[in-house]
């Protein structure tokens, strides 16, 4: 187990709710949805009492902190499985190209 993930497992074990404050663009939503999944495990509770939730902000400036904790939401599913796509269709694709260029390199030698 990473460290990182140790640490979280660990804090989430102690939570009594988790707030995910990460980038507010598609990547940030699929690394909250990793997150959840970490920290569910120390803390299925967070999950089976709907406690888990999303911050959405653009600075980190008082202000913004505080509106943003004013309107929390939840981790956007759509985001999520779009960038679970994306990665899926990125790694074909240059498995693919890959496989075309050492095609091309051994046809040519």
């Amino acid at each position: 187990m990473k460290p990182l993930e140790r640490m979280l497992i660990n804090l989430s074990k102690r939570a009594t709710a988790l707030i995910l404050w990460l980038d507010c663009d598609r990547e940030g939503e699929a690394i909250s949805d990793e997150v959840r999944t970490v920290c569910l495990k120390g803390n299925p509770r967070l999950g089976t009492q709907n406690r888990i939730y999303r911050a959405k902000f653009s600075t980190v400036l008082p202000g913004e902190i505080g509106r943003a904790l004013r309107s929390l939401g939840r981790v956007n599913e759509n985001f999520v499985q779009a960038v679970q796509a994306r990665s899926e269709h990125d790694l074909r694709v240059g498995a693919v190209s890959n496989e075309r260029c050492v095609s091309f390199s051994l046809i040519n030698h």
